[in-house]
């Protein structure tokens, strides 16, 4: 639920994607309030469809699910008109990507160094 009092929702699917879902109710009123900016949403989404599509495969199911939600965080803020917070949480996810990728680098390094 938002402030509107209507449905909004942004969950992780049984097949690990990304989904959300509004009312029409929302969509309507919400896209009355003056703080409403289709191109700073839809620009939000975008950065998110690319993290999302980033190729994670090497990464433990819970660092993924845990990638997804802070992705799913940033499209929850956007689909709120909390652009600031929206891009905080791309930000983040970002990092959060970099730094595990880093993690599994390292450890691939240590794993064929050890065997060789």
């Amino acid at each position: 639920m938002n402030d509107v009092g209507t449905l909004l929702i942004v969950h992780i699917n049984t097949k690990g994607d990304l989904d959300w879902e509004t009312s029409v109710e929302y969509d309507k009123e919400i896209e009355e309030k003056k703080e409403f900016d289709l191109k700073k949403r839809d620009a939000i989404r975008i950065d998110a469809a690319v993290l999302e599509a980033t190729p994670c495969e090497g990464f433990d199911p819970q660092i993924r699910q845990q990638f997804k939600r802070l992705i799913g965080e940033a499209l929850a803020c956007s689909l709120n008109l909390d652009y600031a917070a929206a891009r905080s949480m791309i930000s983040a996810a970002r990092q959060y990507f970099q730094a595990r990728s880093e993690e599994t680098s390292r450890n691939w390094y240590l794993s064929a160094s050890a065997l060789a």
